[in-house]
């Protein structure tokens, strides 16, 4: 007894195994019963139950034999994942000295499930924003969605305000939203600009 050759179906679509078989249980048909209702090779159904892929055609075949929308068979392709937003630049190769700040800043920034927040504070030159960095480098794993940097221009005439670091925090996120925060009307850059 020859089998018939497999057929091509035309592109390929990922099929939800699940689904096929409950539609299949529910007929209680065999592969072979549903691959002959449907006139195909019993190996088409037998590799979209084991290898979760099928020609369209094939699969809209199957979705009509066993009474079922097709769209009820098609699995959708997980979603891709975001890429992250990083801002923060990459540590210096050979950052010695801080291994005890590093240590106490790092512990104190690991996530456990309450707000982290810490502070570096010194004279200008005298390494902080390298801690940062590294620390940053430590934790990238523990906050996988964003690193962000803000400048607070602390060291400037007119430090950013908090209501100014917020805005350019959510605008890193929402970069088209249109915000009006009130903040900004008042703000120094605002104020500069008029």
């Amino acid at each position: 007894m020859s089998q018939e050759p497999a057929r091509r179906g035309g592109p390929g679509v990922l099929v939800d195994v699940a689904a096929l078989k409950a539609a299949r249980f529910r007929k209680g048909w065999s592969q072979k019963e549903l691959a002959e209702r449907v006139g195909c090779n019993p190996r088409n159904v037998e590799r979209a139950e084991s290898n979760g892929t099928s020609a369209l055609k094939t699969l809209k075949e199957f979705a009509e034999a066993l009474n079922v929308g097709v769209e009820a068979l098609v699995r959708m392709p997980p979603p891709v994942a975001e890429v992250a937003l990083t801002q923060v630049p990459l540590q210096v190769p050979d950052y010695v000295g801080r291994e005890a700040e590093l240590e106490r800043v790092t512990v104190a920034l690991r996530p456990d499930g309450g707000v982290r927040v810490a502070a570096v504070c010194g004279l200008g030159g005298a390494g902080k924003s390298e801690l940062a960095y590294a620390a940053t480098a430590r934790l990238r794993d523990h906050y996988p969605a964003a690193q962000l940097l803000v400048d607070l221009r602390g060291s400037d005439l007119e430090p950013m305000t908090a209501d100014e670091a917020m805005a350019h925090v959510v605008r890193q996120f929402a970069p088209d939203a249109d915000l009006a925060l009130p903040a900004e009307q008042d703000s120094p850059s605002a104020r500069r600009s008029k």
